[in-house]
This record gives C-alpha cells, sequence and structure tokens, in this order.
C-alpha cells in the first residue's frame, strides 16, 4: 500500500531547516524534489507526493519531470485553499499525509481523519522514529482483516485443528 504526501510547497522552501542545507537549483520546486529524494524522506520510491506551491508556474520549474511527485500551482487562489480542497475531495483518506506547519490546514486535515506532519517531522528534525511509525501503521492499516473473512480463516483452522 503506497502513501500519498501532500506538501505544502512553500511552508518547506522556506523553513529554517530546509534553509540550512545547500541546495544546488535555482527553482524552489527542483530543489525541493531533490531534497525529498537524496534524503529519502517518503519512506519508499511506491509513495507518491503532490507538491503545492502558490500562484503560478515560475520559468525555470517548466522542466520539472518525476513520475513520483505531482507539481500544483495554485494560480490566483491559496496552496492552503487547494490543499484542503484536496483533502475534502480525496477518497483515499487514510493513506494521505498532509504535510504544513500552517494550523488551519492542519486543524482541517484532522476533521477529515487525515494524518499530518510538521515540516520539522517530515525533514527529520523531529522524532524520526515516530515518522517511520506512522508510516509503517499506515502502510499496515490495509492489511487487517474484516470480520467475515477472520470468521472463515478461524472456521478452516478448526476444521485442521480441531479433528
Amino acid at each position: 500500500m503506497s502513501l500519498l504526501f501532500v506538501i505544502d510547497g512553500y511552508n518547506i522552501t522556506n523553513h529554517r531547516l530546509f534553509n540550512s542545507r545547500p541546495t544546488r537549483s535555482k527553482s524552489p520546486c527542483f530543489g525541493l524534489i531533490q531534497f525529498i529524494k537524496s534524503n529519502r524522506l517518503l519512506g519508499s520510491d511506491k509513495n507518491k507526493v503532490i507538491l503545492v506551491f502558490d500562484g503560478f508556474l515560475l520559468k525555470d520549474d517548466r522542466q520539472v519531470q518525476d513520475s513520483q511527485f505531482e507539481i500544483i500551482y495554485s494560480g490566483e487562489s491559496s496552496a492552503d485553499a487547494k490543499i484542503m480542497k484536496f483533502i475534502e475531495s480525496s477518497k483515499n483518506k487514510p493513506n494521505l499525509i498532509v504535510v504544513s506547519d500552517d494550523k488551519e490546514i492542519v486543524y482541517f486535515a484532522r476533521v477529515y481523519a487525515v494524518k499530518t506532519q510538521t515540516v520539522a517531522e517530515f525533514i527529520g528534525q523531529e522524532k524520526d522514529e515516530n515518522k517511520k511509525a506512522m508510516i509503517k501503521k499506515a502502510q499496515e492499516s490495509d492489511d487487517k482483516l474484516n470480520y467475515s473473512q477472520a470468521h472463515k480463516i478461524n472456521e478452516e483452522l478448526k476444521k485442521i485443528w480441531l479433528r
């Protein structure tokens, strides 16, 4: 089961933890993608990312292409509004992780039972173990059996073991 990270792009690129590390790109978008990949912040190559930035596509970002990343610019609206609209319309909320320091987005995501991370948690500065545990828990959540599946397995085991 793969996860989908919805990331408030400028929240990370303007964060002191991101800015304290050297980047080789003029483009915030490309620099963020390289940073995420080089630090293996997604936990698995199967996990996907939607990067949401305020405003319009920058000239330097036109060449950014990566199948693991989708880049969205908010245009006339705000990135926060785009993220909240995405959360609201998502059909797979248990597999969503929203990365933002904006309290409004965090509270909105929690209303929809969507997992959230601060920028520091995502970057790994705060309790890396919590991040790994959260990703593992989310990935294992699909492995749980429903009642009828468990009942069927129990009946089969009774036939084998209780002869």
